[in-house]
């Protein structure tokens, strides 16, 4: 095995410094958004899964209490609020209630970093991962924008941006077998909605697309074993709590009660309109798509079998956080579609006319191919 050379390690170092350092700039210029989260968290205006007497029982503080299934499973994204808790200073408001321990404050506060540090995050994977697709500059800020924005649709006041985070970081490793089946095992102690998303996408993409089946097999392969293994911990472990998730009884009523409320107002704001947003950005993908792309346009039919998970396993207003779990996999040819159309603009603008430009011509490279082809041994 070879080593990396001095100057490839000082270069790697050099890249992995900017990275970080344009990452906490980030932090800074966003905070507002952090204060936002918070505010809305610790004034409990609306409803969300609330975390905080979990992490402060993990911590054995006062005001804990053990969680149910299947929060109990997700105990990663506790112990990802930890530095949070330890090192953040007690936040309080002047019109907090009263009501509210300093403890249980705290741990809100920690829980709202973390949702927003992660928030950044995956949009700043969501830039890293399009640059890795070869997207210019200004195209792949486009992509972690784009990501930034749909993490807002999800709940953002919970954990769930931390699981956003987790599907951006394992697209990114995808064709790193070693990494990707490491990262898709911790996944399931972080959120299995991670788990259940790339055995979604790399199921549809190995029973549609024939030729992504050598590509995707063993990244499908770790990802179905991984939620097994998901299973067996909940079969064996076995924390009460939201038991019809298990009974296949209860999903025909579960559906139902589901449908009941999709078009009143909470149902057409946090469903319908999450749902047909995600759709949207997928479909304008569709141009920067070619063949051979890590992306693809069928893609898209993980929005629907999200849909019908969502229906059978949660509870009313739940499907358009839960589809949106799926956005990473669509910003990066969103915004390569994105670049197409500036140029498309920009020479009818200016009256040139003139043949399309598609990825890969013009002396550019394909935006969107970040799976190397398979090595043929010679």
């Amino acid at each position: 095995m070879k080593r990396a050379s001095p100057s490839a390690a000082a270069a790697a170092a050099r890249r992995w410094l900017v990275g970080s350092l344009c990452f906490g700039i980030c932090l800074v210029l966003l905070s507002p958004f952090f204060w936002a989260i918070y505010r809305v968290m610790v004034f409990g205006t609306m409803p969300r899964d609330d975390y905080a007497p979990f992490l402060l029982w993990l911590l054995g503080q006062k005001g804990g209490a053990p969680p149910e299934s299947p929060y109990a499973y997700r105990i990663l994204s506790m112990v990802a609020a930890v530095p949070f808790f330890r090192g953040l200073p007690l936040l309080r408001f002047s019109k907090l209630p009263a009501s509210l321990s300093a403890e249980y404050i705290r741990a809100t506060a920690a829980l709202a970093a973390l949702a927003y540090t992660a928030t950044v995050g995956a949009a700043f994977l969501a830039w890293r991962l399009a640059r890795h697709c070869r997207l210019p500059p200004g195209e792949a800020m486009l992509a972690g924008a784009l990501l930034f924005v749909l993490c807002w649709y999800s709940q953002i006041y919970g954990i769930d941006p931390l699981a956003i985070l987790g599907v951006v970081a394992l697209l990114s490793v995808l064709d790193r077998r070693h990494w990707f089946t490491i990262g898709i095992f911790i996944s399931i102690i972080v959120n299995e909605k991670i788990c259940m998303v790339l055995v979604l996408w790399l199921a549809i993409r190995w029973l549609l697309c024939g030729r992504d089946r050598a590509r995707f097999r063993p990244a499908l392969l770790s990802s179905l074993a991984a939620l097994g293994a998901y299973l067996l911990m909940v079969l064996l472990v076995h924390v009460p709590g939201h038991s019809y998730q298990l009974r296949p009884t209860d999903y025909i009523s579960t559906i139902l009660a589901n449908l009941s409320v999709q078009l009143s107002a909470r149902g057409v704001m946090l469903n319908l309109v999450p749902t047909l947003v995600c759709a949207c950005v997928a479909v304008v993908g569709w141009p920067a798509i070619r063949q051979n792309d890590i992306f693809d346009r069928v893609d898209i039919l993980i929005i629907p079998t999200l849909v019908v998970l969502a229906l059978t396993v949660t509870h009313k207003f739940q499907i358009g956080r839960v589809v949106m779990h799926a956005a990473p996999i669509f910003v990066v040819p969103a915004a390569a579609a994105a670049g197409i159309w500036r140029e498309r603009a920009a020479r009818f603008i200016a009256g040139r006319g003139g043949v399309d430009r598609h990825p890969g011509e013009t002396g550019s490279v394909d935006p969107i191919s970040i799976v190397p082809k398979p090595h043929t041994p010679a």
